[in-house]
């Protein structure tokens, strides 16, 4: 198993030539054939360079062995090839270190907030895919240089199909994403969620899943989070043109029967 911080930072090269480090990883939540059944999405791409000029290059433009579990940060990630080109990030695609890392997430089985202190992968095939996001005091005070201080410390993994991300892009993907935690909670587990969500969160939320759902779940909720939510509903509306807020109206007379 490794943990992305200790891979993030690690030099790159490319070609024998020092081309900075590694950045970041991406992963697809949506990419068919990409999310193995035991563990989480594999990882499509990395970002590499320096902070001035970083660049997202394909898993395939890498060496696989110089991933593996190497526990000496020096040791560098290899390009097989010249640095290849940089292209930009798919729709369903977020950045583990950016999107995930030291955000908060939802256990939507546990029902928790917690913070991500670390990202579990795992080298399977050739591949590094993504098992789960690791909670709790054992990686904050791992990542502090304390060592064996956290072996002594809980360790609580939450797999990827049991949390919702509450970052900006996190967010917004897993709600066009069928493959999200979010479509697969029923009205009772719905309600847990969007009572741990900021409200505005909440609301997009209830937006993605069908009608009938978000109608149950909300009626499960509490009344004053219920009632702050359809407020912000009704709020977010887009407003109709006037020619259409008065069809039907007469001036003079009210409501034209039909």
């Amino acid at each position: 198993m490794l943990r992305l911080t200790n891979l993030l930072g690690r030099p790159a090269t490319a070609d024998a030539a020092d081309v900075g480090a590694l950045r970041d990883l991406s992963f697809r939540l949506g990419a068919s054939g990409s999310q193995p059944t035991v563990a989480g999405p594999a990882v499509e791409g990395l970002v590499v360079g320096r902070r001035s000029a970083t660049r997202l290059v394909p898993w395939s433009a890498i060496d696989p062995t110089s991933i593996g579990d190497h526990s000496d940060r020096r040791t560098p990630v290899r390009l097989i090839t010249a640095l290849p080109p940089t292209r930009e990030l798919f729709d369903d695609e977020l950045l583990l270190g950016r999107d995930v890392l030291d955000t908060q997430i939802i256990d939507v089985v546990g029902h928790r907030v917690n913070r991500v202190g670390d990202i579990i992968l795992e080298p399977r095939d050739g591949r590094l895919v993504t098992v789960g996001v690791e909670v709790g005091p054992a990686s904050l005070v791992r990542r502090l240089g304390f060592r064996r201080a956290a072996d002594h410390l809980a360790e609580h993994v939450v797999a990827w199909t049991d949390l919702h991300l509450t970052s900006a892009r996190g967010h917004t993907v897993q709600l066009a994403t069928s493959a999200a935690a979010l479509h697969r909670l029923d009205a009772g587990e719905l309600a847990e969620l969007i009572a741990r969500l900021p409200s505005s969160h909440a609301v997009d939320v209830l937006a993605a899943v069908p009608p009938e759902r978000a109608t149950e779940a909300l009626h499960l909720s509490h009344p004053h989070l219920r009632g702050r939510l359809r407020r912000l509903q009704v709020s977010t509306e887009p407003a109709r043109p006037r020619w259409q807020r008065l069809r039907g109206w007469d001036r003079r007379h009210g409501p034209v029967q039909r």
